[in-house]
């Protein structure tokens, strides 16, 4: 069954208990049983963008209508309060990262990025600021990345990608431009860090990756324009061994090596059951 268990706050377990009754392994098999945790439990909205199980414990719920931590039992909401000049700057929530203090960094639809500081129990915000370009370049801002370094990545859906160092407060502008050395586009949908340290980016107009030896931006698969590699990329995934894995909007699934060279592709073949179910990934793990 699933229960929150005292002193490791949050955390769930959903377990299939072998019992062994003397010499004889009689397996026993017992029904999974799921808690639901609904409007009618506290939650502000039923639409659930994003989750994270944070190092405390906690996990937290993004919502179209506030933040939510749940620590097995209550639920706490964070929300925009106008009077509050530390509160969330927007109630829809796209993503939530934890960094390596312990803080938790906060997408919010069109109204930026959000930083939230567990010494506090504050936030604070990072906007655009017109006319500003020491500031946030969009706040469309859609997917989140704590790198090797500690700095955030974010991707927006209009202006690329920025790169926030926290310890300065100083971003650096990551865009689309005619060379094959900037973004394949400004619409930027997932990131991820390799064990070698490179970026990557998934955008609307295909992949990229940012090599943390070079400093520059190269755009992968430009010689395959058919390829997954310059599709709408919708997730990314880096494995244990190297290689990653990148999921598109319209063409299925692929694993590709350090070097960006594809080692397997999976695509809906009507009439097939053995193939991909659809061509439309929206999630990987």
């Amino acid at each position: 069954m699933i229960a929150a268990l005292p002193g490791k706050v949050g955390s769930w377990i959903a377990c299939v208990l072998v019992l062994l009754t003397g010499t004889a392994a009689a397996v026993e098999q017992r029904p999974l049983v799921l808690r639901h945790l609904t409007t009618a439990d506290g939650l502000p909205q039923a639409t659930v963008y994003t989750t994270l199980r944070d190092s405390q414990g906690f996990v937290w719920l993004g919502t179209e209508d506030g933040l939510v931590r749940f620590d097995g039992r209550q639920v706490v909401r964070y929300a925009r309060s106008p009077d509050e000049p530390h509160s969330l700057p927007g109630n829809f929530i796209y993503q939530v990262v934890e960094d390596a203090q312990h803080d938790l960094w906060i997408a919010v639809r069109n109204v930026g990025v959000a930083r939230w500081r567990r010494s506090t129990d504050r936030f604070d915000v990072y906007q655009n600021v017109p006319g500003n370009q020491d500031s946030l370049a969009s706040n469309a801002v859609r997917t989140l990345l704590v790198d090797a370094r500690g700095h955030i990545w974010i991707g927006t859906s209009d202006a690329g990608v920025d790169i926030l160092d926290p310890a300065t407060g100083k971003f650096r502008h990551l865009s689309h431009g005619k060379g094959e050395d900037s973004l394949s586009h400004d619409n930027v949908y997932t990131l991820v860090q390799d064990r070698g340290g490179d970026v990557w980016i998934g955008t609307y107009g295909g992949l990229d990756r940012w090599s943390h030896e070079e400093d520059r931006i190269t755009r992968v698969g430009v010689n395959a324009p058919r390829s997954i590699l310059r599709a709408q990329i919708s997730q990314l995934v880096a494995g244990a061994d190297g290689t990653l894995w990148i999921g598109s909007y319209d063409k299925g699934l692929a694993q590709i090596d350090s070097a960006g060279r594809v080692l397997r592709e999976e695509r809906h073949v009507p009439g097939k059951p053995t193939s991909l179910a659809d061509n439309d990934v929206r999630a990987l793990l």
